[in-house]
């Protein structure tokens, strides 16, 4: 699952554009209508792997935390109106995950 964070504050609660990745990593975003994308801004990108659907039994983040941290993102990216296509997020395997 990917989360962003607006950095510059202008974020509106409870907005916070998010997405479940789907098998090949891709993934389209979703703020306030299911896949609506994303407002203009600048984000800090968060990430999770989830071992089942977080919102069926509230599972275990696979990466410890490691990528959850808004203040500490895996990368800061611009959004702009229409489409946009963010970069690959090269990420390590946790010890034991798997999936």
């Amino acid at each position: 699952m990917i989360v962003l964070h607006a950095t510059d504050g202008s974020q509106p609660a409870p907005a916070k554009p998010n997405a479940k990745t789907t098998a090949d990593g891709t993934f389209r975003l979703s703020s306030y209508d299911p896949q609506d994308g994303a407002p203009a801004g600048t984000y800090a990108v968060t990430l999770f792997w989830f071992k089942n659907n977080p919102d069926d039994d509230g599972s275990a983040d696979r990466f410890k935390g490691k990528y959850a941290n808004p203040d500490k993102p895996v990368r800061t990216v611009t959004i702009t109106a229409g489409p946009n296509e963010l970069p690959v997020f090269e990420l390590a395997r946790p010890d034991g995950a798997t999936g």
